[in-house]
Protein backbone atom coordinates (compact mmCIF):
# COMPACT_ATOMS: atom_id res chain seq x y z
CA UNK A 1 0.00 0.00 0.00
CA UNK A 2 2.65 2.34 0.48
CA UNK A 3 6.57 2.36 1.68
CA UNK A 4 8.68 5.42 3.69
CA UNK A 5 11.96 6.14 2.39
CA UNK A 6 15.39 7.63 3.46
CA UNK A 7 17.43 10.69 2.23
CA UNK A 8 19.10 7.63 0.07
CA UNK A 9 16.00 6.62 -1.28
CA UNK A 10 15.75 3.18 0.77
CA UNK A 11 13.25 1.28 2.51
CA UNK A 12 12.92 2.52 5.81
CA UNK A 13 9.26 1.42 6.27
CA UNK A 14 6.24 -0.49 4.53
CA UNK A 15 2.90 0.21 4.78
CA UNK A 16 0.40 -2.75 4.06
CA UNK A 17 -2.98 -4.10 4.85
CA UNK A 18 -3.34 -4.41 9.12
CA UNK A 19 -2.63 -7.93 10.14
CA UNK A 20 -4.40 -8.15 13.47
CA UNK A 21 -2.26 -11.04 15.53
CA UNK A 22 1.00 -9.14 14.44
CA UNK A 23 3.63 -11.45 13.04
CA UNK A 24 5.04 -14.75 13.56
CA UNK A 25 7.99 -13.41 16.01
CA UNK A 26 4.83 -12.29 17.85
CA UNK A 27 2.81 -15.38 18.43
CA UNK A 28 5.93 -17.41 19.32
CA UNK A 29 6.94 -15.12 22.33
CA UNK A 30 4.00 -15.38 23.27
CA UNK A 31 2.47 -17.03 25.86
CA UNK A 32 -0.25 -17.41 26.76
CA UNK A 33 -0.66 -18.00 23.08
CA UNK A 34 -1.44 -22.54 22.83
CA UNK A 35 -0.03 -22.97 20.05
CA UNK A 36 -0.28 -26.81 19.39
CA UNK A 37 0.83 -29.02 16.14
CA UNK A 38 -1.91 -28.27 14.43
CA UNK A 39 -1.10 -24.53 14.52
CA UNK A 40 2.42 -25.36 14.26
CA UNK A 41 1.55 -27.28 10.42
CA UNK A 42 -1.03 -24.81 9.74
CA UNK A 43 1.66 -22.20 10.11
CA UNK A 44 4.40 -24.08 7.90
CA UNK A 45 2.10 -24.44 5.43
CA UNK A 46 0.97 -21.00 4.39
CA UNK A 47 4.69 -20.01 4.49
CA UNK A 48 5.36 -23.28 2.11
CA UNK A 49 2.44 -22.25 -0.09
CA UNK A 50 3.56 -18.19 -0.04
CA UNK A 51 6.86 -19.55 -1.51
CA UNK A 52 5.33 -21.73 -4.10
CA UNK A 53 3.45 -18.94 -5.05
CA UNK A 54 5.84 -16.62 -4.54
CA UNK A 55 9.12 -18.25 -6.25
CA UNK A 56 6.25 -18.94 -9.53
CA UNK A 57 5.77 -15.16 -9.66
CA UNK A 58 7.97 -12.41 -11.83
CA UNK A 59 9.10 -11.30 -8.35
CA UNK A 60 11.38 -15.07 -8.13
CA UNK A 61 12.42 -14.87 -5.20
CA UNK A 62 11.92 -13.22 -1.58
CA UNK A 63 15.95 -12.58 0.21
CA UNK A 64 15.20 -11.63 3.51
CA UNK A 65 12.70 -14.14 4.82
CA UNK A 66 12.81 -14.02 8.45
CA UNK A 67 9.84 -14.93 11.22
CA UNK A 68 8.99 -10.50 11.26
CA UNK A 69 7.86 -10.54 7.77
CA UNK A 70 5.51 -13.19 8.01
CA UNK A 71 2.45 -11.50 9.05
CA UNK A 72 -0.69 -13.55 11.01
CA UNK A 73 -3.97 -11.24 10.00
CA UNK A 74 -7.12 -12.33 12.15
CA UNK A 75 -7.77 -15.77 10.77
CA UNK A 76 -4.47 -16.62 11.63
CA UNK A 77 -3.35 -17.33 7.94
CA UNK A 78 0.32 -16.39 7.42
CA UNK A 79 1.25 -13.47 4.79
CA UNK A 80 4.67 -12.92 3.47
CA UNK A 81 5.47 -9.32 3.04
CA UNK A 82 8.42 -7.40 2.08
CA UNK A 83 8.39 -9.15 -1.18
CA UNK A 84 9.85 -7.63 -4.19
CA UNK A 85 11.38 -4.58 -2.74
CA UNK A 86 15.04 -5.87 -2.84
CA UNK A 87 16.49 -3.08 -5.22
CA UNK A 88 15.24 -0.39 -2.21
CA UNK A 89 16.93 -2.03 0.68
CA UNK A 90 20.07 -0.49 1.80
CA UNK A 91 23.22 -2.46 -0.67
CA UNK A 92 25.27 -2.88 2.79
CA UNK A 93 22.43 -5.98 3.83
CA UNK A 94 23.73 -7.42 0.98
CA UNK A 95 27.62 -7.82 1.67
CA UNK A 96 29.50 -10.70 2.64
CA UNK A 97 29.11 -11.34 6.46
CA UNK A 98 32.77 -10.75 7.25
CA UNK A 99 32.02 -7.16 5.82
CA UNK A 100 28.66 -6.30 7.44
CA UNK A 101 30.22 -7.58 10.72
CA UNK A 102 32.72 -4.61 10.37
CA UNK A 103 30.25 -2.07 10.43
CA UNK A 104 29.48 -1.27 14.11
CA UNK A 105 26.22 0.27 12.85
CA UNK A 106 24.36 -2.37 11.45
CA UNK A 107 22.26 -4.86 13.30
CA UNK A 108 23.35 -8.15 12.44
CA UNK A 109 19.93 -10.33 13.72
CA UNK A 110 18.32 -10.70 10.12
CA UNK A 111 21.64 -12.23 9.14
CA UNK A 112 20.13 -15.57 11.00
CA UNK A 113 17.99 -16.66 8.44
CA UNK A 114 20.63 -16.21 5.50
CA UNK A 115 22.29 -19.26 3.68
CA UNK A 116 25.54 -19.90 4.51
CA UNK A 117 26.43 -19.42 0.94
CA UNK A 118 25.18 -15.72 0.41
CA UNK A 119 27.06 -15.00 4.36
CA UNK A 120 30.42 -15.80 2.55
CA UNK A 121 29.48 -13.81 -1.04
CA UNK A 122 27.45 -10.32 -2.27
CA UNK A 123 23.96 -11.50 -2.20
CA UNK A 124 22.12 -10.53 -5.49
CA UNK A 125 19.06 -7.99 -5.07
CA UNK A 126 16.94 -10.96 -4.82
CA UNK A 127 18.81 -13.66 -3.10
CA UNK A 128 17.81 -17.37 -4.38
CA UNK A 129 14.99 -19.53 -4.22
CA UNK A 130 17.09 -22.19 -2.65
CA UNK A 131 18.29 -19.84 -0.08
CA UNK A 132 14.30 -18.88 0.52
CA UNK A 133 14.35 -22.65 1.10
CA UNK A 134 17.11 -22.29 3.77
CA UNK A 135 15.42 -19.20 5.49
CA UNK A 136 12.23 -21.48 5.62
CA UNK A 137 13.87 -23.83 7.73
CA UNK A 138 14.78 -21.88 10.29
CA UNK A 139 11.24 -20.65 10.45
CA UNK A 140 10.70 -24.12 11.05
CA UNK A 141 13.07 -24.73 13.63
CA UNK A 142 11.55 -21.66 15.36
CA UNK A 143 8.04 -23.11 15.08
CA UNK A 144 8.96 -26.32 16.16
CA UNK A 145 10.85 -25.29 19.37
CA UNK A 146 8.63 -22.04 19.85
CA UNK A 147 11.85 -19.92 20.10
CA UNK A 148 14.35 -17.59 18.44
CA UNK A 149 16.62 -19.18 15.28
CA UNK A 150 19.68 -21.08 16.88
CA UNK A 151 17.85 -21.36 20.40
CA UNK A 152 17.06 -23.91 22.35
CA UNK A 153 13.02 -24.52 22.92
CA UNK A 154 10.94 -21.72 24.01
CA UNK A 155 14.22 -19.50 24.80
CA UNK A 156 13.52 -16.54 23.30
CA UNK A 157 16.96 -14.60 24.91
CA UNK A 158 18.13 -12.00 22.52
CA UNK A 159 22.35 -12.25 21.73
CA UNK A 160 24.84 -10.03 22.26
CA UNK A 161 26.13 -8.48 18.53
CA UNK A 162 29.50 -10.03 19.65
CA UNK A 163 27.60 -13.22 20.02
CA UNK A 164 25.29 -13.06 16.83
CA UNK A 165 28.74 -12.23 15.18
CA UNK A 166 30.41 -15.79 16.36
CA UNK A 167 27.43 -18.05 15.72
CA UNK A 168 27.16 -16.04 11.96
CA UNK A 169 30.31 -16.83 11.70
CA UNK A 170 30.89 -20.93 12.58
CA UNK A 171 27.39 -21.29 10.15
CA UNK A 172 29.48 -19.05 7.32
CA UNK A 173 32.47 -21.53 7.57
CA UNK A 174 30.66 -24.30 6.12
CA UNK A 175 32.43 -26.49 8.81
CA UNK A 176 31.46 -30.57 8.55
CA UNK A 177 29.19 -31.48 10.08
CA UNK A 178 27.68 -27.66 9.40
CA UNK A 179 26.32 -25.27 12.51
CA UNK A 180 22.58 -25.56 12.53
CA UNK A 181 19.99 -24.94 15.11
CA UNK A 182 19.77 -27.39 17.89
CA UNK A 183 16.32 -29.08 17.25
CA UNK A 184 16.45 -32.65 18.57
CA UNK A 185 14.72 -35.69 16.51
CA UNK A 186 12.41 -36.01 19.59
CA UNK A 187 10.90 -32.63 18.84
CA UNK A 188 8.90 -33.38 15.99
CA UNK A 189 7.93 -36.47 13.95
CA UNK A 190 10.66 -38.12 11.76
CA UNK A 191 9.41 -36.90 8.44
CA UNK A 192 9.65 -33.05 9.42
CA UNK A 193 12.85 -33.80 11.08
CA UNK A 194 14.17 -35.12 7.52
CA UNK A 195 12.62 -32.17 5.71
CA UNK A 196 13.81 -29.30 7.75
CA UNK A 197 17.61 -31.23 7.34
CA UNK A 198 16.58 -31.46 3.60
CA UNK A 199 16.08 -27.63 3.44
CA UNK A 200 19.03 -26.25 5.80
CA UNK A 201 21.12 -28.62 3.80
CA UNK A 202 25.24 -26.94 3.17
CA UNK A 203 24.45 -27.85 -0.45
CA UNK A 204 21.78 -25.81 -2.04
CA UNK A 205 21.04 -27.88 -4.88
CA UNK A 206 20.04 -30.97 -2.47
CA UNK A 207 17.50 -28.24 -1.11
CA UNK A 208 14.20 -29.04 -2.14
CA UNK A 209 12.26 -26.80 -4.63
CA UNK A 210 9.24 -24.77 -2.69
CA UNK A 211 6.70 -27.20 -4.28
CA UNK A 212 8.53 -30.27 -2.98
CA UNK A 213 8.27 -28.79 0.54
CA UNK A 214 4.72 -27.78 0.03
CA UNK A 215 3.81 -31.25 -1.15
CA UNK A 216 5.99 -32.66 1.61
CA UNK A 217 3.97 -30.87 4.70
CA UNK A 218 0.64 -31.86 2.84
CA UNK A 219 1.44 -35.57 3.60
CA UNK A 220 2.95 -35.22 6.69
CA UNK A 221 0.28 -32.99 8.52
CA UNK A 222 -2.38 -34.74 6.51
CA UNK A 223 -5.79 -32.75 6.83
CA UNK A 224 -5.54 -31.78 10.34
CA UNK A 225 -4.67 -28.21 10.14
CA UNK A 226 -6.33 -27.66 7.07
CA UNK A 227 -8.83 -25.09 8.53
CA UNK A 228 -7.20 -22.65 11.39
CA UNK A 229 -11.04 -21.41 12.13
CA UNK A 230 -12.17 -25.09 12.98
CA UNK A 231 -9.50 -25.27 15.00
CA UNK A 232 -9.97 -21.90 16.94
CA UNK A 233 -13.63 -23.21 17.11
CA UNK A 234 -12.89 -26.37 18.77
CA UNK A 235 -10.51 -24.53 21.21
CA UNK A 236 -12.94 -22.05 21.94
CA UNK A 237 -15.40 -24.73 22.67
CA UNK A 238 -12.24 -26.69 24.89
CA UNK A 239 -12.11 -23.67 26.57
CA UNK A 240 -15.97 -22.86 27.46
CA UNK A 241 -16.12 -26.39 28.61
CA UNK A 242 -12.97 -25.86 31.08
CA UNK A 243 -14.31 -22.43 32.29
CA UNK A 244 -17.74 -23.63 33.04
CA UNK A 245 -15.75 -26.30 34.98
CA UNK A 246 -13.76 -23.41 37.18
CA UNK A 247 -16.89 -21.35 37.73
CA UNK A 248 -18.28 -24.27 38.94
CA UNK A 249 -16.04 -25.15 41.10
CA UNK A 250 -15.32 -21.49 42.33
CA UNK A 251 -19.19 -21.61 42.88
CA UNK A 252 -18.89 -24.57 44.92
CA UNK A 253 -16.37 -22.81 46.73
CA UNK A 254 -17.90 -19.54 47.55
CA UNK A 255 -21.09 -21.98 48.92
CA UNK A 256 -18.57 -23.70 51.02
CA UNK A 257 -16.69 -20.17 52.28
CA UNK A 258 -20.52 -19.21 52.77
CA UNK A 259 -21.25 -21.94 54.94
CA UNK A 260 -17.90 -21.38 56.68
CA UNK A 261 -19.14 -17.64 57.03
CA UNK A 262 -22.75 -18.62 58.57
CA UNK A 263 -21.94 -21.20 60.93
CA UNK A 264 -18.71 -18.67 62.68
CA UNK A 265 -21.56 -16.24 62.90
CA UNK A 266 -23.57 -18.78 64.37
CA UNK A 267 -21.36 -19.44 66.99
CA UNK A 268 -20.78 -15.67 67.33
CA UNK A 269 -24.19 -14.51 67.39
CA UNK A 270 -27.66 -15.96 67.99
CA UNK A 271 -28.94 -18.24 64.82
CA UNK A 272 -31.56 -16.33 64.10
CA UNK A 273 -29.66 -12.96 64.06
CA UNK A 274 -27.01 -14.50 61.89
CA UNK A 275 -29.82 -15.89 59.18
CA UNK A 276 -30.71 -12.10 58.96
CA UNK A 277 -27.42 -10.96 58.65
CA UNK A 278 -26.61 -14.03 55.85
CA UNK A 279 -29.83 -12.97 54.29
CA UNK A 280 -28.83 -9.35 53.85
CA UNK A 281 -31.30 -8.07 56.11
CA UNK A 282 -30.14 -5.54 59.72
CA UNK A 283 -31.86 -6.44 63.24
CA UNK A 284 -33.25 -3.78 64.62
CA UNK A 285 -32.98 -3.31 68.25
CA UNK A 286 -36.08 -4.96 70.14
CA UNK A 287 -37.64 -4.47 73.70
CA UNK A 288 -38.83 -7.32 75.25
CA UNK A 289 -41.21 -7.20 78.01
CA UNK A 290 -40.41 -10.79 79.45
CA UNK A 291 -37.76 -13.05 79.28
CA UNK A 292 -35.97 -15.55 81.52
CA UNK A 293 -32.06 -14.27 81.99
CA UNK A 294 -29.30 -17.09 82.77
CA UNK A 295 -25.92 -15.99 83.90
CA UNK A 296 -24.19 -19.12 84.48
CA UNK A 297 -19.96 -19.68 85.18
CA UNK A 298 -17.52 -22.74 85.72
CA UNK A 299 -16.16 -22.55 88.78
CA UNK A 300 -12.51 -23.89 90.30
CA UNK A 301 -9.36 -24.17 91.68
CA UNK A 302 -6.62 -22.43 89.75
CA UNK A 303 -4.02 -22.61 92.13
CA UNK A 304 -2.37 -26.36 90.68
CA UNK A 305 -2.28 -24.41 86.86
CA UNK A 306 0.34 -22.52 88.02
CA UNK A 307 3.11 -24.82 86.25
CA UNK A 308 3.06 -25.89 82.82
CA UNK A 309 1.95 -29.20 83.97
CA UNK A 310 -0.99 -28.06 85.63
CA UNK A 311 -2.22 -25.36 83.21
CA UNK A 312 -2.03 -27.93 80.61
CA UNK A 313 -4.66 -30.37 82.40
CA UNK A 314 -6.63 -27.49 83.70
CA UNK A 315 -6.82 -26.10 79.97
CA UNK A 316 -7.58 -29.87 78.53
CA UNK A 317 -10.25 -30.73 81.11
CA UNK A 318 -11.94 -26.69 80.46
CA UNK A 319 -12.27 -27.56 76.58
CA UNK A 320 -14.18 -31.12 77.34
CA UNK A 321 -16.30 -29.16 79.86
CA UNK A 322 -17.42 -26.27 77.32
CA UNK A 323 -17.38 -28.53 74.39
CA UNK A 324 -19.83 -30.56 75.97
CA UNK A 325 -21.75 -27.35 76.93
CA UNK A 326 -21.69 -26.41 73.17
CA UNK A 327 -23.03 -29.88 72.29
CA UNK A 328 -25.86 -29.01 74.35
CA UNK A 329 -26.58 -25.54 73.50
CA UNK A 330 -26.85 -26.46 70.02
CA UNK A 331 -29.52 -28.37 70.56
CA UNK A 332 -31.57 -26.42 72.92
CA UNK A 333 -32.20 -23.77 70.18
CA UNK A 334 -35.02 -21.91 71.78
CA UNK A 335 -32.56 -20.68 74.41
CA UNK A 336 -30.47 -17.98 73.45
CA UNK A 337 -26.55 -17.45 73.93
CA UNK A 338 -24.87 -14.19 74.42
CA UNK A 339 -20.94 -14.88 73.71
CA UNK A 340 -18.74 -14.56 76.61
CA UNK A 341 -15.92 -15.75 77.76
CA UNK A 342 -14.80 -19.64 77.82
CA UNK A 343 -15.76 -20.45 81.32
CA UNK A 344 -18.87 -18.30 81.55
CA UNK A 345 -22.29 -17.67 79.54
CA UNK A 346 -25.32 -15.86 79.49
CA UNK A 347 -28.57 -17.50 77.98
CA UNK A 348 -31.77 -15.79 77.79
CA UNK A 349 -35.01 -17.17 77.04
CA UNK A 350 -38.12 -15.44 74.61
CA UNK A 351 -36.32 -13.94 72.53
CA UNK A 352 -36.79 -15.50 69.49
CA UNK A 353 -40.07 -16.04 69.99
CA UNK A 354 -42.15 -13.26 71.78
CA UNK A 355 -45.31 -15.12 71.92
CA UNK A 356 -44.06 -17.46 74.60
CA UNK A 357 -45.27 -16.94 77.90
CA UNK A 358 -43.19 -15.96 80.92
CA UNK A 359 -43.57 -18.90 82.66
CA UNK A 360 -42.40 -21.61 79.55
CA UNK A 361 -39.50 -18.92 78.91
CA UNK A 362 -38.55 -19.78 82.90
CA UNK A 363 -39.12 -23.56 81.89
CA UNK A 364 -36.52 -23.70 79.13
CA UNK A 365 -33.65 -21.75 81.20
CA UNK A 366 -34.47 -24.02 83.98
CA UNK A 367 -34.00 -27.07 82.17
CA UNK A 368 -31.11 -25.85 80.34
CA UNK A 369 -29.52 -25.11 83.88
CA UNK A 370 -30.37 -28.97 84.95
CA UNK A 371 -28.97 -29.87 81.63
CA UNK A 372 -25.58 -28.10 82.14
CA UNK A 373 -25.31 -29.53 85.99
CA UNK A 374 -25.94 -33.04 85.09
CA UNK A 375 -23.11 -32.59 82.76
CA UNK A 376 -20.85 -31.55 85.50
CA UNK A 377 -22.11 -34.38 87.87
CA UNK A 378 -21.89 -37.41 85.11
CA UNK A 379 -17.74 -35.69 84.50
CA UNK A 380 -15.68 -38.19 85.82
CA UNK A 381 -11.29 -38.13 86.77
CA UNK A 382 -10.03 -33.97 87.40
CA UNK A 383 -12.72 -32.39 85.53
CA UNK A 384 -15.83 -33.52 88.36
CA UNK A 385 -13.38 -32.33 90.91
CA UNK A 386 -12.61 -28.98 89.38
CA UNK A 387 -15.66 -27.64 87.85
CA UNK A 388 -18.81 -26.30 89.93
CA UNK A 389 -21.54 -24.03 87.99
CA UNK A 390 -22.92 -21.38 89.17
CA UNK A 391 -25.83 -19.48 88.18
CA UNK A 392 -28.27 -16.71 88.50
CA UNK A 393 -31.67 -17.04 86.81
CA UNK A 394 -34.17 -13.42 86.61
CA UNK A 395 -37.14 -12.63 84.61
CA UNK A 396 -37.79 -9.20 83.52
CA UNK A 397 -37.75 -6.83 80.21
CA UNK A 398 -34.69 -6.46 78.62
CA UNK A 399 -33.25 -4.59 75.78
CA UNK A 400 -31.12 -6.48 72.37
CA UNK A 401 -29.59 -5.19 69.47
CA UNK A 402 -26.54 -5.48 67.14
CA UNK A 403 -23.65 -3.15 67.77
CA UNK A 404 -22.45 -2.08 64.16
CA UNK A 405 -18.47 -2.23 65.25
CA UNK A 406 -15.92 -3.82 62.87
CA UNK A 407 -17.08 -7.25 64.39
CA UNK A 408 -20.88 -6.92 64.70
CA UNK A 409 -21.73 -8.45 68.61
CA UNK A 410 -25.10 -9.22 69.32
CA UNK A 411 -26.06 -7.82 73.18
CA UNK A 412 -28.61 -7.73 75.75
CA UNK A 413 -29.19 -5.40 78.12
CA UNK A 414 -31.37 -4.22 80.92
CA UNK A 415 -31.64 -4.52 85.19
CA UNK A 416 -32.83 -7.94 84.62
CA UNK A 417 -29.11 -8.78 83.11
CA UNK A 418 -27.79 -7.06 85.92
CA UNK A 419 -29.88 -8.89 88.46
CA UNK A 420 -28.76 -12.42 87.01
CA UNK A 421 -25.21 -11.48 86.63
CA UNK A 422 -25.55 -10.14 90.68
CA UNK A 423 -27.21 -13.77 91.09
CA UNK A 424 -24.60 -16.13 89.96
CA UNK A 425 -21.43 -13.94 91.54
CA UNK A 426 -23.69 -14.76 94.90
CA UNK A 427 -24.11 -18.50 94.19
CA UNK A 428 -22.24 -20.92 95.67
CA UNK A 429 -20.22 -23.59 93.97
CA UNK A 430 -22.94 -26.18 92.24
CA UNK A 431 -26.04 -23.62 93.12
CA UNK A 432 -28.51 -22.05 90.47
CA UNK A 433 -30.27 -18.88 92.51
CA UNK A 434 -33.47 -17.24 91.46
CA UNK A 435 -35.38 -13.87 92.75
CA UNK A 436 -38.78 -13.94 94.57
CA UNK A 437 -40.24 -12.21 91.20
CA UNK A 438 -38.53 -14.90 89.46
CA UNK A 439 -40.60 -17.76 91.65
CA UNK A 440 -43.98 -15.97 91.22
CA UNK A 441 -43.60 -17.20 87.53
CA UNK A 442 -43.49 -21.08 88.48
CA UNK A 443 -45.92 -23.20 87.02
CA UNK A 444 -46.96 -26.65 87.58
CA UNK A 445 -44.43 -28.44 85.74
CA UNK A 446 -41.75 -26.21 86.52
CA UNK A 447 -42.34 -27.54 90.38
CA UNK A 448 -42.16 -30.95 89.54
CA UNK A 449 -38.58 -31.40 88.73
CA UNK A 450 -37.49 -28.61 90.97
CA UNK A 451 -37.27 -27.53 94.97
CA UNK A 452 -36.86 -24.25 96.17
CA UNK A 453 -34.42 -23.51 99.31
CA UNK A 454 -34.54 -19.88 100.44
CA UNK A 455 -31.58 -17.82 101.38
CA UNK A 456 -31.31 -14.65 103.12
CA UNK A 457 -29.43 -11.98 100.84
CA UNK A 458 -26.92 -9.64 101.53
CA UNK A 459 -27.29 -5.74 101.13
CA UNK A 460 -27.69 -4.89 97.20
CA UNK A 461 -23.80 -3.88 97.29
CA UNK A 462 -22.05 -5.30 94.05
CA UNK A 463 -18.47 -4.60 94.98
CA UNK A 464 -16.31 -7.54 93.44
CA UNK A 465 -19.37 -8.83 91.40
CA UNK A 466 -19.43 -9.47 87.52
CA UNK A 467 -21.18 -5.97 87.52
CA UNK A 468 -19.75 -3.79 90.22
CA UNK A 469 -18.81 -1.00 87.70
CA UNK A 470 -22.74 -1.05 87.02
CA UNK A 471 -24.40 -0.54 90.49
CA UNK A 472 -25.28 2.74 90.43
CA UNK A 473 -28.00 2.00 87.17
CA UNK A 474 -29.93 -1.01 89.72
CA UNK A 475 -32.60 0.94 90.67
CA UNK A 476 -34.32 0.67 94.50
CA UNK A 477 -36.98 -1.56 93.45
CA UNK A 478 -34.56 -3.95 92.46
CA UNK A 479 -32.51 -3.69 95.09
CA UNK A 480 -35.40 -4.28 97.53
CA UNK A 481 -36.73 -7.71 95.10
CA UNK A 482 -33.01 -9.05 95.68
CA UNK A 483 -33.02 -8.87 99.39
CA UNK A 484 -34.31 -11.90 99.01
CA UNK A 485 -33.71 -15.04 97.12
CA UNK A 486 -33.96 -19.27 96.69
CA UNK A 487 -31.62 -21.99 95.85
CA UNK A 488 -32.82 -24.15 92.96
CA UNK A 489 -32.10 -27.86 93.60
CA UNK A 490 -33.22 -30.04 90.64
CA UNK A 491 -34.91 -33.35 91.77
Amino acid sequence: MGIALDEHNWIVYVIAEHCSKGCLQDILEKIEFKMDWSFKFAFMKDIAEGLFHLHASPIVSHGYLTSYNCSIDGRFVVRISDCGLAKLRNPTERQPFAEVAENQSIDLGYLQWRTPELLRTTMSANGTQRADIYSFSILMQQIILRSSPFCQANVHDQRTRQETKELLSEVAKGIVPPTRPPVSRSACSPELYQLMEDCWSEAPLERPSAAKVRTTLKKISGRSSDNVIDLLLLRMESYSKELESQVTEKAQLLQDEKRLVEGLMKQLMPRHIADSLSSGRLEKPHYHEHVSVCCAKLTTDLTSAMDPQGASTAIGALSRVVSAFDAILDIKQTCVRINGYPESLMLVAGLTSPSVVPAEGLLQILRLAEDLESTLRNLTGTEKCRFRLQAGVHTGPVMSGLLETQVPKYCVLGETVVSAFRLMDEAGAGETLITEKTKKLFSVEIQQFVSLRPKPRKAPDLVGSSYSSSADIVSENEAELLETSYAVTFT
